[in-house]
């Protein structure tokens, strides 16, 4: 039995251009357009004649913004205009501006626009009343003005909207602009003076001159990190290798030893990559490699294999792939890793060896047996050719048989006319290649005793051996955090639970136990069976440990407690309290903390890692960047705050606020503003979730949502609305700056025919070519945050509810943008399961 509600609402709070190729709009409700369309009726729309003049969804959405807006929607009614366009005819209306003058003048929308905002704020429009300002320009100077800096430093045109920028930030920040507010100095360059001198630091002219942002940058960084890059400087290396020398020096690793200047800044990379993880980076760290020789080595090592076979500098990185990832699963990388061997070619034989498709043996005995006459008349007595003739030439194939694994090989002697010879076997086993493990005693045994019409075993091969596969050896427990117990009524019980194992500096953490080697086999037929090695772990990754020189023991480098993620081993410092009091202050850790008792109502706690608080939590915040666990649960009243990167355990939740990057577990959750990043979960027969408003990206699984007393209690699911606004946002953003694009390249084109030596157009050109670029790679990133989003909303589309028992009157239930209030209980004898289906919030009771 189901129960069907859709609600009337629109998910568009902003129209978009469309053209991803994704209708996430579609995705989410198949009729937006009829709804848009609904919405404008109830304001006395008409309806018919906006479906005569096909406006797309996003017109639509900007002509329904009017109607609320309780503007003139009749100057912008005009299909014929984009989204855009009506958006500022429409904010025109809405503030009472009369563009008209401008539009008359020839400015374009996107200066238009820049205007306007200045009039509406009562700015000095003149500063920028100009149509020789891009609207980029126009927006810095606008800035400018509204934060109340002296925009007679940087209006000139001359400068770049983005040199504009940087130089209005150091208005703003109160810095000596003078050492960079020059038209000649590009705005990377400035943004880093402006960053460093925030930070203390004043590049002399010298250097601004000399560095490009990039070293600049790197200098930057290094003195805020205390760590002198200069003498590397000196010595050639560019702002790529910079990157990784700092690193390095700031890790205390050994980059004199191997980052050479003559190598590239990706190369230096890999190198570092393999000192922080303790590879011996010597097998690679040389000019003869390219980087990505050097990181197909890298990975190598990581995987603990022998990367002898395709240590070669002229094996292509491709072909290094192909055998590395031979070798990590124990293939006989002999069969492919040849020069002769493309990489396609290495890849292919390598899947079909993973899959088990060696070559197989055939034994041709119709036709060997054929030749096996003359080699027994001459090794055998005069009864030989009479004895293999007959069935045994013209059947070799039903008598003489080897197994699949070429481990086996058996006889069948038909019934002779005359005796067999021992010879003349022997000589047949040589004809079909049976050379190995031959018992002449059972074939001597079978021609003396007429053993006949039997299939009897005449030689056995040897076996390969497989080696074991490596493994870890751990020295501390590794499944912390433990589970907790649950009660009767299938309640959790968290005060059990073990969450934290402490560790101190120098205890050994882990032993690794090399892979053992396989043996090699030999087949009946001579051939060798290739035993397999066992496989080897990659080296453990993570922080706060160090291996020692044998590169198995693995050692705490910090005291503090230490877990297993999947990011590898983790080692965080420890504050232990016996309670969080207001008198005490506030707790601020870059560890994980154990507060013994309760963490007391005024008390901010934050703490990098975990936190478990043994008691309770009354009106408190706490902020950490891992788990949180509340053994004895959290009573808020109505001021407790609790913000984590990771999960939330609680016994309950009450009049709280609490934000989960992953999931909560708890019991119950009572007039609580819950946000989870995945899941929320009632435990028990009385798992109770009311009041307040949960919002979770998959769902939730409780036995009572609301209660009988009718409390409202909000729940939304899967497709948030700070998604839907992001994602309007980012395809908004995306049609901007495709127009601005499209304008930066029209100047582009005009300026391609000035004279070389006109020196101010010139300096113009190089600047249009820096905002083409700009833009380019503003839209490359906006479309990846684009595709991004797609990918995310996609995923969260199938988030539900699981009601074991009853849910409740009262409860709004919102999934993807539709939403439904409850008017009465429902109840099911296997719950309620409640999704979305359609346009419909569907209430499934078993």
């Amino acid at each position: 039995m189901s129960d069907n509600i859709t609600t009337q609402t629109s998910v568009l709070s902003g129209g978009a251009e469309n053209d991803t190729g994704f209708d996430i709009f579609n995705l989410l409700e198949s009729n937006t357009l009829e709804r848009e369309l609904e919405l404008c009726a109830t304001y006395g729309a008409d309806v018919d004649a906006l479906k005569s003049l096909n406006f797309d969804i996003y017109q639509l959405a900007e002509i329904r913004k009017g109607y609320e807006s309780k503007v003139d929607v009749g100057k912008y009614l005009d299909p014929g205009l984009s989204w855009s366009q009506m958006e500022e005819i429409r904010l025109e209306l809405t503030e009472n501006i009369d563009m008209t003058p401008y539009r008359e003048k020839g400015y374009d929308d996107h200066q238009i626009y820049e205007i306007r905002k200045g009039i509406s704020r009562k700015l000095d429009v003149s500063q920028y009343d100009a149509k020789e300002y891009f609207a980029e320009q126009m927006r810095e100077i606008r800035k400018g003005l509204l934060s109340g800096v002296p925009v007679v430093f940087y209006k000139d045109l001359k400068f770049s909207a983005e040199q504009m920028c940087e130089i209005r930030k150091g208005l703003e920040q109160n810095l000596d602009i003078s050492l960079y507010a020059k038209s000649d100095i590009p705005y990377l360059k400035m943004r880093v003076i402006r960053r460093a001198m925030k930070d203390g630091l004043t590049f002399n002219v010298k250097q601004i001159e000399r560095y490009s942002a990039g070293i600049l940058e790197e200098l930057h960084k290094a003195f805020n990190e205390k760590i002198n890059l200069q003498p590397y400087i000196d010595k050639g290396y560019d702002e790529g290798q910079l990157k990784h020398i700092r690193t390095g020096l700031k890790e205390d690793l050994p980059v004199d030893k191997y980052m050479l200047v003559t190598m590239r800044g990706e190369s230096l990379h890999e190198i570092l990559l393999g000192m922080q993880a303790g590879l011996d980076v010597s097998v690679y760290a040389t000019e003869t490699y390219n980087w990505q020789q050097m990181r197909e080595l890298r990975r190598g090592l990581e995987h603990r294999i022998d990367v002898t076979p395709y240590a070669k500098p002229l094996y292509e990185a491709a072909q290094m792939h192909e055998i590395r990832l031979g070798l990590e699963k124990g293939l006989d990388v002999t069969q492919y890793a040849g020069m002769v061997h493309t990489a396609t070619e290495m890849k292919e034989i390598r899947e079909r060896l993973l899959r088990g498709e060696e070559p197989e043996h055939v034994v041709d005995t119709a036709s060997f047996a054929r030749e096996a006459e003359d080699d027994a008349s001459s090794s055998a007595p005069a009864a030989a050719p009479d004895a293999l003739s007959g069935d045994l030439l013209a059947e070799g194939a039903n008598y003489l048989t080897v197994t699949e694994d070429k481990l086996y090989c058996y006889l069948m002697l038909p019934r002779p006319k005359k005796a067999y010879s021992l010879n003349a076997i022997l000589a047949l086993l040589k004809k079909a290649n049976i050379t190995k493990g031959i018992n002449t005693e059972v074939i001597s045994s079978m021609i003396e005793y007429g053993r006949y019409d039997t299939r009897i075993e005449v030689a056995r091969g040897e076996a390969p051996v497989y080696g074991e596969d490596g493994y870890y050896e751990y020295f501390f427990d590794t499944n912390v955090p433990s589970a907790p117990s649950f009660t009767a009524d299938g309640s959790a019980d968290y005060s059990n639970v073990k969450y934290f194992e402490s560790v101190n500096a120098g205890d050994k953490l882990a032993v690794y136990h090399p892979a053992k080697k396989g043996r090699d086999g030999v087949a009946v037929t001579g051939e060798v069976l290739p035993g397999k090695n066992g496989l080897e772990l990659p080296v453990l990754k993570g922080k706060g440990f160090m291996v020692l020189e044998d590169h198995h023991t693995y050692c705490a480098a910090v005291s503090g407690v230490v877990r297993m993620h999947e990011d590898g081993l983790m080692i965080t410092r420890l504050l232990t309290t016996d309670e969080a009091r207001l008198a005490d202050g506030d707790i601020n850790y870059a560890g994980s903390v154990l507060v013994k008792g309760d963490l007391r109502t005024g008390v901010t706690l934050r703490a990098d890692g975990d936190v478990v608080i043994e008691g309770t939590m009354g009106g408190a915040t706490l902020i950490c960047g891992g788990d949180a666990i509340f053994r004895e649960g959290v009573v808020g009243r109505q001021r407790a705050r609790i913000e984590v990167t990771g999960n939330v355990y609680s016994k309950f939740l009450e009049d709280a606020t609490v934000k989960a990057g992953g999931d909560i577990y708890t019991n119950a959750c009572l007039n609580c503003f819950i946000t989870a990043g995945s899941f929320l979960q009632a435990y028990g027969d009385k798992g109770t979730i009311y009041g307040g408003s949960v919002q979770t990206v998959m769902g939730l699984d409780t036995a009572y949502l609301g209660n009988h007393n009718v409390i409202k209690t909000n729940v939304s699911m899967g497709i948030s609305t700070k998604l839907l606004i992001e994602y309007n946002k980012t395809v908004k953003a995306i049609t901007r700056v495709k127009d601005e694009l499209k304008r930066f390249k029209e100047e582009q084109e005009k300026l391609t025919k000035i004279q070389a030596g006109n020196k101010d157009l010139m300096q113009l050109k190089i600047k249009i070519n820096a905002a083409v670029s700009m833009k380019t790679k503003e839209l490359n990133t906006l479309g990846e945050k684009r595709t991004a989003l797609e990918a995310e909303i996609k995923y969260v589309s199938g988030a539900h509810a699981r009601v074991r028992n009853t849910l409740y009157a009262g409860v709004t239930i919102n999934i993807d943008g539709t939403s439904h209030i409850y008017a009465s209980d429902i109840t099911g004898p296997n719950g309620v399961d409640i999704i979305k289906r359609g346009t419909a919030i569907v209430a499934d009771r078993g």
